[in-house]
């Protein structure tokens, strides 16, 4: 990997990059499998209010419901962590602090 990740950041910031790099690659991983957020949110159980809150940012993950979404869309965590426009794997350690 050769970006690199912003450790000035404060905890919020490095919290909003988290949840924008997770939605854009969960949404991008959906429209990649030709699904709808309607057909998502029925093979993970959950509402499509959700699966559009959990692609806008605005509603985060249980750790159930990121194993179920990742499960539907054949990847893994680290897939919807990694960081394409920089090609880099966000460190829940720097996250986290």
């Amino acid at each position: 990997m050769n970006g690199s990740y912003n450790t000035d950041l404060s905890i919020e910031e490095k919290c909003e990059q988290l949840r924008k790099v997770v939605s854009t690659n969960m949404k991008n991983k959906r429209q990649e499998l030709n699904f709808t957020q309607e057909e998502l949110a029925e093979r993970v159980e959950m509402s499509v209010e959700a699966i559009g809150k959990l692609e806008t940012g605005r509603q985060w993950f249980s750790v159930e419901s990121l194993v179920r979404v990742c499960f539907a869309l054949k990847t893994t965590p680290c897939q919807l962590f990694l960081d394409r426009e920089h090609d880099y794997l966000i460190p829940a350690a720097e996250v986290l602090g």
